[in-house]
């Protein structure tokens, strides 16, 4: 049965800032000289990108003054511009129904003032809010229609950066080839233009290609040149992204050793870097390792460290993941109790933000634990509650592990046609993943 520790991965680096002082004083500063207030808007749109992943009420604070400024001086660039940061801290807390009326709101301006760059960035953020979601196909839909705009203005970043994100997505269906074929496109795109940060990114994600087809020697190559030339550029959040993958790499090979000491490099730059969302992802990436070492006290402790900080963010998204963490360790030391306490939060609050992979998870963690304290009734509820969410976002590795503890579920039951089922399709997924 699977190990129910999720290893977080960067795909992308859209949500990850470091915070710097010298410069948001700078921009401060700005804001009280004599400058018109188009370029006030212009200023505090970044000071709340400056903010943005180390502090969420401030990026708030910023985005929101942006927006309102705009308004008041007819600054439709501006206000989309600012509400663009707004709907990503919406986002990034959880709260997906918010960031999505917002950056559908964002596209409707956009049309109104023939501002495309604008209305390229709304439909980027609405592919982010349906992949964030599990709704594959709507992510993809809204990623082609910025791409689009991208290729009618002739911006090639725009345009790379798109690829990306449509490529992210083919990757979370299992369609590698696809995904594997538009990276390289977006790497050529940005080797083109001589943006190596735009390279190193695709690296990343083209790694993370190769890991998720078990082909870990490629993925640790491309891993490698994208911290090479982070290294080059000297970038700081991204060296420690780089970390981190590498890291992910070494723990699926099963070298948790190598996995440990990249993590805690990673872990050592985002504390210097003051970067609390990078901080608590790691946490819980080395908490999975203490769990599959069966260091289970070591994993409680570490897993709780990234919850506080999940919570002082308030990134709720991150905060059911820990819950779910907690409750899976727990599980393991067999104490179903609390278990059963800590996935029931996290399924609660996947439920209202609407995270489908998280409810999937949660779903067939509570099933188990169900089934381990015998109440056959419950743990075939939630299995196949389970089962039906990971069929829709097509996640093969949830749909092996629902139909495994079905198909025993079933058989305590006495459903034996059910569970004869459950079986051939779990033996069908195993060795689905296993090619």
């Amino acid at each position: 049965m699977k190990n129910y520790l999720f290893i977080l991965l960067f795909f992308q680096s859209t949500l990850l800032f470091a915070q710097n002082p010298s410069k948001i004083d700078s921009l401060l500063a700005l804001t009280q000289a004599n400058i018109s207030e188009k370029e006030k808007v212009d200023t505090y749109v970044k000071i709340a990108e400056e903010y943005r992943g180390t502090d969420s009420a401030k990026t708030y604070q910023y985005a929101q003054q942006a927006v309102h400024m705009a308004e008041k001086i007819n600054y439709p660039e501006g206000k989309i511009d600012a509400s663009y940061q707004v709907g990503w801290i919406n986002l990034s807390l959880g709260y997906y129904e918010e960031a999505e009326a917002i950056f559908l709101r964002m596209t409707q301006d956009a049309d109104i003032y023939a501002y495309l760059k604008g209305k390229a960035e709304g439909y980027n953020g609405l592919g982010v809010t349906q992949w964030y979601k599990g709704s594959y196909e709507k992510a993809l839909e809204y990623f082609f229609q910025a791409l689009d705009i991208h290729k009618e203005l002739g911006d090639k970043i725009g345009m790379a950066n798109s690829y990306g994100n449509i490529a992210l997505i083919y990757g979370n269906q299992g369609n590698y080839a696809k995904a594997s074929e538009i990276y390289l496109q977006s790497l050529k795109t940005f080797g083109e233009l001589g943006d190596k940060k735009g390279m190193a990114k695709s690296y990343n994600n083209i790694g993370i290609v190769y890991y998720r087809q078990g082909n870990y020697a490629k993925a640790l190559d491309a891993h490698l040149n994208a911290l090479q030339i982070d290294e080059e550029l000297g970038g700081k959040p991204e060296i420690a992204k780089d970390y981190n993958n590498i890291g992910n790499i070494y723990r699926y090979q099963g070298n948790y050793e190598m996995a440990l000491e990249y993590y805690f490099k990673s872990l050592k730059l985002r504390e210097k870097l003051g970067h609390k969302g990078g901080i608590a992802t790691i946490q819980s990436n080395i908490g999975a390792i203490y769990g599959i070492q069966d260091k289970y006290e070591k994993a409680l402790e570490v897993y709780s460290q990234s919850l506080k900080i999940r919570e002082e963010l308030g990134d709720k998204k991150g905060m059911a993941m820990n819950y779910h963490n907690l409750g899976a360790t727990y599980l393991k030391l067999n104490n179903l109790d609390k278990a059963l306490e800590y996935i029931s939060m996290a399924l609660e609050m996947a439920e209202t933000l609407g995270a489908k992979y998280t409810v999937s998870l949660a779903s067939i963690t509570l099933g188990d634990v169900y089934q381990k304290q015998q109440e056959w009734g419950l743990a075939q509820k939630y299995l196949k509650e389970g089962l039906q969410l990971a069929q829709e976002i097509e996640v093969k590795e949830n749909i092996k592990d629902a139909t495994g503890l079905l198909a025993q579920v079933e058989k305590k039951l006495g459903n034996y046609p059910a569970a004869y089922d459950y079986h051939v399709l779990y033996k069908q997924m195993s060795d689905s993943l296993f090619n």
